[in-house]
């Protein structure tokens, strides 16, 4: 005779600060995944697709709600081995989400917008003592406002690396989309359909600066 499992469920806000118990399974109702728990993790991880979806860890996508922890809960749950951090369709308020480790993918497809905060804070910074590698970033669109920062700032290493971002305004006259100061940046592939900023700019949309042979072997299709 087949036997009835019961799960416990709530929605993506309620996973939050959920942590469950050692190897327990949760139904997530708003996007109708499975998660499962550690009883340390909060939010604990997707079941079976190995994608960590930014709604599950508190994210709203509701171009008004600053989704910044959010955001950077669910990149620093990807595990050692690496991950996809995933972006449902929505309206994200970010800036300063950290990226330091190997193997990050970041999704945000057709239907979302990443919208950079108003407070000057870069939206995605690469800061960490030892290289990020492997690192794989798609967007569809972002978007940074007058008051907005840089969209990557670089101020440690990336190598063997795809960022590809189909449509960026960058709307922060002083700001770039990306910034890169002095640090290793080794085969990398940089793709974008259209990337635009404002007439009155004081800066270059790629601000890049080396001594000691620190930028080689890149790939730029803008």
């Amino acid at each position: 005779m087949a036997k009835q499992v019961q799960l416990r469920r709530g929605s993506a806000s309620d996973h939050t600060t959920f942590t469950g118990a050692v190897g327990e399974l949760t139904y997530v109702s708003d996007d109708k995944t499975l998660r499962i728990h550690d009883g340390a993790t909060a939010g604990g991880v997707d079941v079976g697709t190995g994608v960590i979806n930014v709604k599950n860890y508190g994210a709203t996508g509701d171009g008004t709600t600053d989704d910044t922890v959010a955001i950077q809960a669910a990149v620093d749950a990807v595990p050692a081995e690496g991950g996809v951090v995933y972006f449902p369709d929505g309206d994200y308020v970010l800036g300063g989400v950290t990226i330091d480790g190997n193997d990050i993918a970041i999704e945000a497809p057709a239907g979302t917008k990443l919208r950079g905060k108003t407070d000057g804070t870069s939206l995605f910074i690469f800061a960490g003592t030892t290289a990020v590698n492997r690192f794989n970033f798609y967007a569809h669109y972002i978007l940074c406002g007058a008051s907005a920062g840089h969209i990557f700032d670089f101020s440690g290493t990336m190598n063997h690396s795809i960022i590809s971002v189909d449509y960026i305004n960058q709307d922060a006259t002083g700001k770039s989309i990306i910034n890169q100061s002095d640090t290793s940046f080794f085969f990398n592939r940089i793709t974008g359909l259209m990337w635009s900023i404002t007439t009155s700019h004081t800066v270059p949309a790629i601000s890049m600066s080396s001594t000691s042979n620190k930028i080689s072997a890149n790939e730029f299709d803008i």
